[in-house]
C-alpha cells in the first residue's frame, strides 16, 4: 500500500512505483501505459473531487497482482477521505450536450481500460476498486 498526499504532483511518486510494480509483474509496455493512464485519471479524480484539493488529505494506492483460472488479475484499490459518489450518477461524456465540455471523461478513460468492480464510501473515505486483465 501506498499513501500519498493529496495533490497532483504526487502522481509522479505513483507513477514510478507502478511502473517498476508492472515491470515486476512482466506486463507488457502496452498495458503499463493503459494502466498508467487510467490510475493518472484515478488519482486526478480522488485529487480535485475526492479530497476537494486539500492537499493535507491523503490518498493510499493499493495493488494486488494475482493469478485466476482466466489468467493475470490486477486488482486495484484508490482510497481518498471524500464522501463519495454513485457511478450511476455520472454524465455519459460521449452524448451530445457533454462533447464540448472540458472535464468529465475520467471515470469514462477508466472504465474503458479496466473494469470498476465498486465504489465503496464511508466516514473513513471513499474506495474505489479496479479490476485489470494485464498483458
Amino acid at each position: 500500500m501506498l499513501t500519498l498526499h493529496g495533490n497532483v504532483d504526487a502522481y509522479e511518486s505513483l507513477r514510478g512505483r507502478v511502473e517498476s510494480f508492472a515491470r515486476g509483474e512482466g506486463y507488457s509496455r502496452d498495458f503499463r501505459r493503459q494502466l498508467q493512464l487510467s490510475l493518472k485519471e484515478v488519482f486526478v479524480n480522488a485529487v480535485q473531487h475526492g479530497n476537494c484539493g486539500h492537499e493535507e488529505l491523503s490518498i493510499t494506492v493499493q495493488l494486488d497482482a494475482t493469478l485466476e483460472a482466466n489468467g493475470p488479475v490486477l486488482r486495484v484499490e484508490v482510497t481518498d477521505c471524500g464522501c463519495g459518489f454513485a457511478l450511476r450518477d455520472l454524465a455519459d461524456p460521449t452524448k451530445p450536450q457533454f462533447l464540448m465540455r472540458s472535464s468529465g471523461r475520467g471515470m469514462y478513460i477508466i472504465s474503458s481500460i479496466a473494469e470498476i468492480v465498486d465504489v465503496e464510501c464511508n466516514r473513513e473515505g471513499c474506495t474505489l476498486r479496479l479490476r485489470y486483465a494485464p498483458y
